[in-house]
């Protein structure tokens, strides 16, 4: 064989080797990074509406405190409250729109959807002990082969 086959033949047999093995390092590794990522953005998002439902909290006890309409409205609302000599009219409403903390607590308990890439799968089902040790051993052949066959000099 030609030294330029030679050549050839043991660039393939070495780069498909070092590929293989290097898929089965990395990419588990990476599928734990965007997890970890993932856990991060959902935090985050918690974060933010934990933070809006602070902020809405403090503007609610300013408002009770300062106007005597707004605690009156909670009163009814959420203690039975009725003011003496008022008449109750029962109607029929629409659809209510959820109260405001309900509305952030539900928003906090959906996160943003995870990267699930093809990469992700991939790293996914490298994970798995025997399908890794199978493609490590399979990497590790061909470099070995790559240098036996092809790697001598004649």
């Amino acid at each position: 064989m030609s030294p330029a086959g030679r050549a050839f033949c043991f660039a393939v047999f070495v780069g498909f080797g070092l590929a293989t093995f290097s898929a089965v390092v990395i990419l588990p590794e990476y599928v734990t990074l965007a997890e970890l990522g993932s856990q991060r953005d959902a935090l985050a998002h918690r974060l933010e509406c934990e933070k809006k439902l602070s902020v809405y909290n403090d503007r609610l006890i300013h408002a009770i405190q300062t106007d005597p309409v707004t605690a009156a409205r909670l009163l009814m609302r959420h203690g039975n409250f009725r003011r003496q000599g008022c008449e109750v009219v029962d109607f029929q409403s629409g659809a209510r729109a959820p109260a405001v903390p309900n509305r952030l607590l539900r928003q906090a308990g959906t996160p943003p959807p995870a990267a699930d890439g093809t990469l992700c799968r991939a790293g996914r089902w490298l994970n798995d002990r025997w399908t890794s040790f199978s493609l490590l051993v399979l990497s590790l052949g061909s470099i070995a082969a790559g240098m036996i066959l092809f790697g001598r000099r004649a």
